[in-house]
């Protein structure tokens, strides 16, 4: 129909095609069609001039990628997105699918990158909700934090825990986030530094008494008993440290000297 439309009307028949492709693309999306999203989508990305709801279908975009997979044009699109739209509601999420993809491809330190990105974010410079925002931060904070200190990288996990306590100082939130902090420097070896974490977590005991969450509780009992139990252990090794050294040196002062020549 298109290609017979009067001259005089061509802008509305321009909008008109315009508004049916967004339609169709909408239409496979909805339907987990991503195959065919993916292509309708990519079409209407290319146009010039782009739609006036480009930063929606990038978006829309974005998932389809990820659903199928195709993780290198995931991040290159992510990428592109938080360059372009620097105010989009869909920021957060979108660092959420970036770090994600990064992490699956293997390349660690730039997903470190983007969730540090995205925990640095603020509603007042994205259109979305405080709720939303913290949500993604929550999601993606503890998701990869996780994979880092299950897969041996404390320090890229040490590095999101620290910023995600400071997000929310509720105890049935920061209470758990400095207990795996405390774990963190355990396997870092540095007992003092865990001790120190296990003794925040123990002195908020009478923070969690109006929580009512059973799971806040153990977490607490955990925590001291981590913390004596490591106590136990740097005062066993000083007292051992200390007894080899005493031993040393009265070897060194009950040696006999060598006979004069």
């Amino acid at each position: 129909s298109a290609l017979v439309i009067k001259s005089d009307r061509f802008v509305y028949y321009q909008q008109l095609v315009l508004r049916a492709q967004n339609e169709i693309a909408e239409t496979q999306y909805e339907l987990d069609n991503y195959a065919d999203a993916v292509d309708s989508f990519s079409r209407l990305l290319k146009l010039d001039p782009p739609p006036s709801n480009r930063a929606d279908l990038q978006y829309r975009y974005i998932h389809c990628l990820t659903r199928l997979g195709k993780r290198s044009e995931a991040i290159a699109q992510s990428q592109n997105f938080l360059a372009r739209y620097p105010d989009a509601q869909q920021r957060p999420e979108v660092h959420f699918l970036c770090a994600t993809a990064l992490k699956e491809a293997h390349r660690e330190t730039e997903a470190l990158q983007q969730v540090l990105a995205l925990l640095q974010e603020q509603c007042g410079r994205t259109n979305c909700t405080s709720q939303t925002l913290a949500y993604w931060q929550r999601r993606a904070g503890n998701s990869i934090a996780n994979q880092f200190y299950q897969e041996g990288e404390p320090l890229k996990a040490l590095d999101i825990y620290l910023r995600l306590a400071a997000l929310d100082k509720a105890p049935q939130w920061q209470l758990p986030v400095w207990y795996q902090v405390g774990l963190v420097y355990e396997r870092l070896g540095q007992p003092a530094k865990a001790i120190e974490y296990y003794t925040n977590v123990a002195a908020r005991e009478k923070d969690i008494s109006g929580v009512g969450s059973s799971s806040l509780k153990e977490l607490v009992e955990m925590a001291n008993w981590r913390k004596d139990f490591l106590g136990w252990q740097l005062k066993t090794e000083r007292a051992s440290t200390d007894f080899r050294a005493a031993s040393f040196g009265s070897a060194q002062v009950a040696k006999p000297s060598p006979p004069a020549p």
